[in-house]
């Protein structure tokens, strides 16, 4: 395929470049990632180091004040959504709905795993060309098990595999990939 042909629209290419440009935007596209993961890792250790900065001068600003600071420990290891559904946490209760979780951003946002931002409804999206089809898991176990069949995280032509999200503390929809979800379990179903 040559250069020319990469910037013409799908439409106008033959079978062959057709498939051609896609194999080479998926080659694009894994090569990003490759690059991308790295620097994600160290930009949540950077943030972390930062809460750590953070945290030691609210406890400096307590004390000078003649207060005793409560903080709640930072976890040394966030479990991703990836991380489940790949089968890597194996004490994740994988069939309950995803209602009973509560889940945050990266940048520890909250989350909703809904694009209009129903609680009650959460659900990870996954979809198998040709097709595309697509597919809902309102659980981890079925989630995996959608994984584990071949289908791909995310919504068809929406790049870097993301899924649909909500942000409620802004109201507004958002795109996000699995490993870029963390969650907690709740003691009882989320409220609406």
């Amino acid at each position: 395929m040559t250069e020319h042909d990469k910037r013409r629209a799908p439409g106008d290419l033959a079978d062959a470049d057709l498939e051609a440009a896609i194999a080479a935007q998926k080659e694009a596209i894994a090569a990003f990632e490759q690059e991308f993961v790295p620097l994600r890792r160290r930009f949540e250790r950077l943030r972390g180091r930062l809460r750590d900065l953070e945290a030691e001068r609210e406890r400096r600003r307590l004390a000078a004040a003649g207060q005793q600071a409560v903080f709640k420990p930072i976890p040394r290891r966030s479990i991703t959504v990836a991380d489940v559904v790949a089968g890597r946490e194996r004490a994740v209760p994988m069939d309950v709905p995803l209602s009973r979780f509560t889940f945050t951003s990266v940048r520890r946002q909250p989350i909703v795993l809904h694009p209009a931002g129903d609680r009650e409804h959460q659900r990870l999206t996954f979809y198998r060309q040709p097709g595309p089809r697509a597919a809902e898991a309102s659980t981890f176990g079925a989630a995996k098990h959608l994984l584990d069949e071949g289908w791909t995280p995310g919504v068809p032509g929406v790049a870097l595999n993301r899924l649909a999200v909500y942000y409620p503390e802004t109201a507004t929809p958002g795109w996000l990939r699995l490993d870029q979800m963390y969650f907690e379990e709740l003691d009882e179903p989320a409220a609406p």
